[in-house]
């Protein structure tokens, strides 16, 4: 349900920290953020009002509140 909560161990364990250092001095290049947000707002604004409806991102606002709770409680014990 959380995608970008990549587990540390098991199939995906250790995919945010793979190194990109043999890909950059391939010529790899990281847009600046402000770019890679600009980039993505022009794309949205050009979807069609259909398509941008079917758009799904993150989680409820239930599973948010299930997760913040289960967060909250284990930071207290």
């Amino acid at each position: 349900g959380m995608p970008v909560w990549v587990p540390r161990k098991g199939e995906l364990g250790g995919l945010s920290q793979i190194n990109v250092e043999k890909a950059q001095k391939q010529g790899l290049v990281f847009k600046p953020r402000k770019e890679t947000v600009q980039d993505t707002l022009n794309w949205y604004g050009k979807l069609s009002e259909a398509r941008r409806k079917k758009l799904r991102a993150g989680i409820s606002r239930d599973k948010e509140s299930e997760v913040l709770t289960a967060w909250h409680t284990k930071m207290q014990s």
